[in-house]
Order: structure tokens, then sequence, then C-alpha cells
């Protein structure tokens, strides 16, 4: 549903990969709210996805995101996973594209314009086949290689509250390095899966989700604040960022439920996905 609306159909308000060879690749973010009766089925998709993908290895990978919105929490149960950070990354995204509202389940593929309902699961496919395709196709970022490395801080193998984060981004001489500077951004997110959550108030009361690519950090910089060296035949642009888990207690769990996700974006954030890579993460 719309924010403000009463539809009911959706809510609203450190290996290098080389992420231009001739295989594409998708980041599908959802956005999501467990205080929303509309995005149980969502996340349903979502993870029926994340263990049977869509595109064939050959094709290309696919990298998933879910950011538990924050603006649903009034409506009796506070989200757990939910941040303000992950509302104002939906709310400037719409601004970008002059939407007219933010909504949930919403799914959107490569930071592009179109999105989709995320509960209808063709749709999704389909966004998710055609950006692959597009992606395989599209030759700007081709000698882009995307590179990262997430260090958690924690006991054995369960983590604590901070890390930090080591990105590389090598391009050969040949490529301008003008062009990864004006109005990029690159972006890293931490994710963990199967957490089960027992629903006590609001529209979902009674329900026990067990949601996956839950993303439970999230980190940016201008990519003007990379700082690039010559490295064998080209260049090496390397950038450190720390990042927090505001919820880790929510989180203990292995190491191995975790991922991560790095990408350039364009529109400061908000437009075209055009490199992205999953990220090493390590104790």
């Amino acid at each position: 549903m719309q924010r403000g609306s009463a539809s009911k159909s959706a809510r609203s308000d450190d290996t290098m990969v080389n992420s231009g060879q001739k295989r594409g690749f998708a980041v599908v973010e959802l956005y999501t709210s467990q205080g929303c009766s509309s995005c149980p089925p969502a996340e349903k998709v979502l993870s029926n996805l994340i263990h049977h993908s869509p595109i064939n290895p050959e094709e290309g990978d696919v990298f998933y995101l879910s950011y538990h919105v924050d603006y649903w929490n009034y409506l009796g149960w506070p989200d757990p996973h939910s941040h303000a950070t992950y509302s104002s990354r939906q709310r400037h995204r719409s601004d970008f594209y002059r939407k007219r509202a933010v909504y949930t389940p919403m799914v959107c593929v490569n930071g592009d314009r179109e999105d989709v309902v995320g509960s209808r699961g063709q749709d999704v496919v389909t966004l998710i086949k055609k950006e692959v395709r597009k992606k395989s196709s599209e030759s700007s970022y081709d000698e882009v290689a995307l590179s990262a490395t997430v260090r958690l801080q924690g006991v054995t193998d369960r983590i604590n509250n901070n890390g930090v984060v080591e990105i590389a981004i090598g391009v050969p001489p040949s490529f301008s390095r003008d062009q990864l500077s004006e109005n990029l951004v690159v972006s890293v997110a931490l994710t963990c899966n199967n957490i089960t959550t027992h629903i006590q108030r609001g529209e979902n009361r009674g329900l026990a989700i067990t949601e996956d690519a839950i993303v439970v950090s999230f980190a940016s910089c201008q990519m003007n604040n990379v700082v690039w060296k010559e490295e064998g035949e080209g260049y090496v642009g390397k950038v450190g960022l720390e990042i927090s888990i505001p919820g880790a207690h929510l989180y203990d769990a292995s190491l191995e439920r975790f991922k991560g996700v790095v990408f350039v974006q364009e529109g400061g954030g908000n437009g075209r996905i055009v490199a992205a890579a999953e990220a090493q993460i390590i104790m």
C-alpha cells in the first residue's frame, strides 16, 4: 500500500571480481517491513529466489538486499531490523526518479527507475532477467574490477557491533578515472540470512517470519574520496569505511550467515548501479 493510501496490494510511504565481463549482474533491493501485512509474501519470494536462482551461473550474479524501513513502526510493531537510513534511501530514490510515493513491499533492480510489488514473484523474476541481460551487453564500465573485504569484530565466530570495510577499485590505464569520480557513490551492505522473528503486535501479530538478506549495516562514500595509485599496468583506488550494526544482539549467528555486497552507483547513490561484487567477510 502506498503511504497514506488504502490499497492492500502493497504498502507505500580479496578476490577481484570483474563486474564488466560478459556476464551480467543484478542487485535486487527489497524495501519491506514486519509491520506491513503485505510484506510477508514478498519475503517468501525473496527467500525462494535466493535458494532457487532465476539466473544460470554462466549468465551472471544476483545479489539480494532487504531493507527494513521504519515508517510503518507506528502501526503497533516496531520492526527490530528497521532503520531510518533505509527509509531515507528509498525516499531519496523516489525523489531522484520523481516518483509520487514510496511503498512496501517494493523491489527495484540495479537502481533502475522501474520498480515492482515485491510479492509478485513473476514480475520480480522478469525484472531480474531483464537487468542481467542488459548488464551483459553494456560496455561503459567493462574494465572496472571491484572488490571489498569486510572485517567484523567479535568473539570466536560471533559478531559484535563494529567492523571496517576495505574497498578496492581496479582500472586499466586506458580507462578515464574521471569517469569514476563524477556523481558516483561506492556502497557496501552487510546482510544476514535465516533470522526468525515472532511478531507480537500489529498487522502481522502471531506470525513467525523467517527472513533472508536482511541489511544489518550500510555505508557509502563519494567516489572522489577514493585514493588512486599506479599498480601493475593500471590504477587501483582504495577507500576504507567503518560500519556499525545497531542491533547486533539480534544476529547472534555464525559468520557463515552473513554476506556482503559492494556496488558503485550513479546519481549520487540514487541512480543506476554500474558495478557490483560480493564482498569477502572475515573476522
